[in-house]
């Protein structure tokens, strides 16, 4: 069965084509799930937001990551965000450190 997180039609996921290196396919893809899915996805937005740290894109990252935040999922938060090396790149960014300030670490 395809994946229904992209329309692409390999049916890969956008973290797939990140993955391998193909960064202009894994964000076309993650921009094509954008408009599948229903607002307030918190996993859809998680996956765009690694997509777009693999890819480079880390201001849509931090965007996603906002969106993933507000919508408070037990299984993410600052914490992991401070500990996971996937999201290392983001570290010195304004918005990013804005997002995980001392103040929200027990979010």
């Amino acid at each position: 069965m395809r994946s229904t997180r992209c329309s692409d039609p390999s049916g890969k996921s956008p973290g797939v084509y990140a993955a391998v290196g193909r960064h202009d396919l894994a964000v076309l893809a993650a921009q094509q799930s954008s408009a599948l899915t229903p607002p307030g996805r918190v996993l859809a937005y998680l996956t765009r937001a690694e997509t777009y740290v693999l890819a480079g894109k880390y201001d849509k990252a931090v965007d996603e990551i906002a969106h993933v935040l507000d919508g408070d999922p037990v299984f993410f938060g600052v914490p992991l965000l401070h500990v996971d090396p996937l999201w290392a790149p983001l570290r010195g960014h304004p918005k990013f450190q804005e997002l995980v300030g001392e103040g929200d670490v027990g979010r």
